[in-house]
This record gives C-alpha cells, structure tokens and sequence, in this order.
C-alpha cells in the first residue's frame, strides 16, 4: 500500500534490508528533504551521477523530475497549504521498485553511526548500483527514514547496470572492510573480510545476478588511454616490489607520458577547484554523502600519486639519458605545480576530510597494500589522519 501524507510518501510491508532483522517488517518514508538532495545529485555536473540516474529512471524521466523538482523546490515556490510534490508517477516508481527489489537482497548493507550523536543509518548498495541512506525513527524503529540516494564516483571502463554493482560493491569493501592479507589486502578466496567496529559491513549473496539476462559477447577491450596506462603502471610501482625488470610492466613511452601528464594536470586543476568548495558542499550534505565527497576526493589523490609515479619515472629515465625534449619538461613543470597547488587545497580543508578518513578503513588498506619502499614513506595526506583509540573486533561476513 502507498499513501500520501503532507509531502511524505509512505511505503508499507518492505522486509527489513538488514539480514539479522530479516523478520522484521518495516515502512520507508520519503519525505521533501529527500527531493532536495536528489535534485541537488540531478543537477550536478558529474558524469557518475548522470549516467547512473539515466540508467535507473530512463533520460525522460530523469528530465520530468528535475524539471518538477527544480519548479518547486530549489526556488522554495509557494504551494498551497494542503497541496503535494508534483512527481512524476513513473520515476517515483521505478524508485519504489528498485528499493524493494534491493531490500530483499541488496548487494552489500552497514551500519554506521557517522560523527553524529545520533542512532545511526544504514547504507544500502541497490541492486543497480545505487547508494541508498536510511535512518531509523528514533519513536519508531520500523519506520525507516530515506535520506539520500546517490551513486558513488568509482571508476570503471565498463558500462551498465553490472559494472555500477561491481564497482559499488568493490569501492564499499576498499572503504570500510579490512582485508585479511596484511601485505596485499586481498581476501583468500572464499574467506571473510572483517571490520574493526561493531556495526561493519554485512556483504550479502547477491542472488539477485542470476536473475539477469545473459550478457552479450563481450567486444575487444579497448586500448587504454594515456591517464590509464600511467595509473597502470603507477599501481604495479606502488603496490609490487618488483621494480620495472623482467617481473614489471614497462615503463611509459615518452608520448604517453607526456600526454598522461597534461591530462593529469588538466583533472588537478579541477579537484583542487572542487575540494575548495568541499566545505560548502558538505555544510547540508548528509553524513554518508559527506563521507562520499570526502572518500572521493581520498580516491583521487591516490590516483594522481600512482600516475604520478609513472610519469616521474619517465621523466627521470629520460633526463639521465639526456632525451628529455622541451615539451615534456614544460607538462612536469606544470604538473607538478598542480600537485602542490591540489595538496594546499587539500591542506586547507584537512578538518573536513582527515576526521571522516580515519574512522574508515580506506587508508589504511592503501597502506598495506604498498611495497616496502613506499610503505615506509607516506605521503602527508596518508598519515594525517590516524585513528585513535583501540579498534574493537566485530562479527565477520562472508563475501558471496
């Protein structure tokens, strides 16, 4: 059954998300606050957002819904006293489905308590990638408050619905589960991953995939561009302790490395943009899309420190055998101009990001992941956030 009440859609009978409360049956509220975060992700110049939410209501519906929501909330326009959010039927729909379908089995759900005095939420991973935010009625802990829904920024080459469950699912467990391995942080093969709080991620099957249709023939992979191959090759460098002998990927050719260095410098230039306004974008932010932003802007920084690595190596090759020509010197010059000036934004808003970085496990699972030589020298903005206090060990979740 839906009803409508003052603004608020109220969905009964879904099973509760959480697997140890399977038997207890919840409503969902969606209240305007809600509409408002979602226009907010609508409207956001960010290609993961746009492609995930056109995926999931279909590029009219998407367009109908931002129109409506735009029309009567982002300019606060007056309704009359008992009148309701003009939603579009069918988009409302298909996110009433996507839930329930994502209740029953979602693909990965934890409880977090954020930096908040409150209960507490759960995170759930949907079953198309998605990312949805409930909190429990502190007078009604049936009643599930939806707060947020968003995808993650995590990158992938692959398109569709599959590669947003992988990738979310994927993210979710570099961000909040500890890997067994202490050196490689990879799971044993039908092992657990453990969290090292009480309320850690409870990974479920997802028996839901053997509901999907076959997936075509897969085409040729495409070859990697620039940035790609230098994060490639970054990674294999920070990550083995084989240098780049017979063991390693080679080196980056001088055009690549080039190339990958101006397109580094160009993404730079715009997080450092972005992470000057993170303090903004987090002031009304909820607490698990701040820790998305913060966790995002983490993410990239890794990534320019490996493609960094790659580039510099070339860089440094060349300039022993005296080959380095004017171009590629002027990109270093420039990007390395760039990377002080992301680390000073950094810097600038370490209060932001440093206390959400170390009650997750994101870090820290980078920094067993690193070879020796680099795990011995961390960058600044890997040891500026450190947890205190001891870890207490929690229930461990298989991995389906």
């Amino acid at each position: 059954m839906i009803e409508r009440m003052n603004d608020v859609i109220v969905w009964d009978g879904f099973p509760h998300p959480d697997p140890v409360m399977r038997h207890a049956s919840v409503t969902v509220q969606l209240a305007p606050p809600l509409w408002r975060r979602v226009l907010h992700h609508l409207m956001v110049q960010d290609a993961a957002q746009r492609a995930g939410w056109s995926s999931w209501l279909g590029e009219a519906a998407v367009a109908t819904l931002r129109d409506a929501l735009e029309r009567e909330l982002a300019h606060d326009a007056p309704r009359a006293e008992h009148s309701v959010l003009a939603l579009p039927a069918e988009a409302v729909e298909a996110i009433r489905a996507t839930l329930c379908a994502s209740f029953w089995q979602p693909l990965a759900i934890w409880f977090g308590t954020g930096d908040s005095k409150s209960d507490g939420y759960y995170r759930l991973i949907l079953t198309n990638g998605a990312v949805a935010v409930l909190r429990p009625l502190p007078a009604d802990p049936a009643s599930l408050l939806l707060e947020d829904l968003f995808f993650t920024q995590c990158k992938t080459k692959l398109e569709g619905d599959g590669a947003r469950r992988l990738g979310a699912v994927a993210q979710a467990t570099d961000r909040y589960a500890t890997f067994l391995t202490p050196h490689r942080g990879d799971a044993k093969h039908g092992g657990t991953r453990r969290m090292p709080r009480p309320h850690g991620i409870r990974f479920v099957e997802p028996r839901i995939w053997n509901d999907l249709p076959a997936a075509p023939p897969a085409a040729p992979a495409p070859n990697p561009t620039p940035s790609e191959s230098a994060e490639i090759v970054g990674l294999s460098r920070l990550l083995d302790s084989a240098a780049a002998g017979s063991n390693g990927l080679p080196a980056l050719s001088n055009p690549i490395a080039t190339t990958a260095s101006r397109e580094l410098r160009n993404e730079l230039e715009t997080w450092t943009r972005s992470t000057a306004e993170l303090s903004d974008q987090c002031e009304h932010a909820t607490e698990a899309y701040r820790e998305e932003l913060c966790l995002e802007l983490l993410e990239n920084r890794i990534s320019a420190w490996a493609r960094f690595v790659a580039i510099d190596e070339k860089y440094n090759a060349a300039m022993e055998a005296g080959d380095v020509d004017v171009e590629f010197a002027g990109e270093m010059d420039a990007l390395l101009a760039a990377m002080e000036s992301f680390d000073e934004s950094l810097q600038t808003t370490e209060s932001t990001w440093a206390p959400i970085a170390a009650r997750v496990e994101l870090l820290n699972n980078w920094k067993n992941r690193l070879a020796a030589p680099h795990r011995h020298a961390l960058p600044w903005w890997m040891s500026a956030a450190r947890p205190s206090g001891a870890r207490a060990r929690a229930s461990s979740y298989l991995l389906g």
